[in-house]
């Protein structure tokens, strides 16, 4: 689960943080073992670790799918959070939590809309313009959905219908935003702190390392899309060791921290989730 102070994770990277954050939780939460925890997180996970390497596959012409059978990952990765929305309301132990509860699940409903909407523009099946495909992101924005997720794909809704000529380097702009907060304002608060030198000094190599791993996916995107011809598998080459960190990073912190066994199996933050890790 994302802090209201954490930058936005692009894309399907705030959603990997979400199903690995939680499911781990309720691994934990379930069994309290850890060689059964990191298995359930793995497996509850996965579907968002092979959509990237199919729709590369898909773009390399080795795979013949359709695009809605390719995108098999995104579905088993929505319906996960969909039953996770559903549980949060029922549990919601007040009228605020439920109604925030209720906020996160009609902006999710939208952007599996737009998931949906993609899927067959892709098919072939619609003819729409691209900005009306994504029409359902934009009501998104009404319950609490990331101004800057919705601005991305505003841009690129703008950039597919050819209503702007800009390179592709501008077009992900918003992306490069909480790369820039990671990579750059947190460092620069880091050498103002009051911590030790070797302290400080790790943390600045954790910024810079992170930083460069979430450039890593859309920087070789913008490579391929507008520079060089080069297999499209080699993009989530990056996304394959941001899994591993993600998984290994929240492993390590649930093992420090168990759930009590008193506690509900479900996860702690399934009722707080927000929806800009979702787009």
């Amino acid at each position: 689960m994302q802090s209201s102070s954490s930058p936005v994770l692009p894309g399907p990277l705030g959603l990997l943080q979400t199903l690995v954050t939680d499911g781990l939780s309720m691994a934990t939460g379930l069994c309290c073992g850890t060689v059964v925890s990191l298995v359930a997180v793995v497996a509850l996970s996965s579907p968002m670790l092979f959509v990237p390497l199919f729709v590369c596959w898909k773009v390399d012409g080795t795979l013949h799918w359709t695009w809605t059978d390719t995108l098999f990952g995104l579905w088993a990765g929505d319906a996960l959070l969909l039953v996770s929305y559903i549980v949060a309301i029922a549990a919601a132990e007040s009228c605020s939590n439920q109604l925030e509860a209720q906020r996160t699940l009609v902006a999710h409903l939208c952007f599996i809309t737009t998931h949906v909407f993609v899927a067959l523009r892709l098919d072939g099946i619609v003819d729409w313009e691209w900005s009306v495909t994504f029409v359902p992101v934009f009501v998104s924005l009404l319950f609490g959905a990331s101004p800057v997720q919705v601005l991305q794909v505003l841009f690129l809704g703008l950039k597919l219908d050819a209503v702007v000529a800009w390179s592709w380097v501008v077009v992900f702009l918003p992306t490069w935003i909480p790369i820039v907060v990671v990579g750059v304002l947190m460092p620069i608060s880091l050498l103002c702190s009051d911590n030790p030198v070797r302290v400080n000094v790790a943390l600045l190599l954790g910024c810079w390392g992170a930083a460069a791993l979430l450039a890593g996916p859309p920087l070789l995107l913008v490579l391929r899309l507008q520079f060089y011809a080069f297999p499209a598998t080699y993009v989530c080459l990056p996304w394959f060791v941001l899994y591993g960190l993600c998984v290994l990073g929240t492993g390590v912190f649930f093992m420090a921290n168990p759930a009590p066994k008193a506690k509900s199996a479900l996860p702690r933050g399934v009722a707080s989730l927000h929806p800009e890790a979702i787009v």
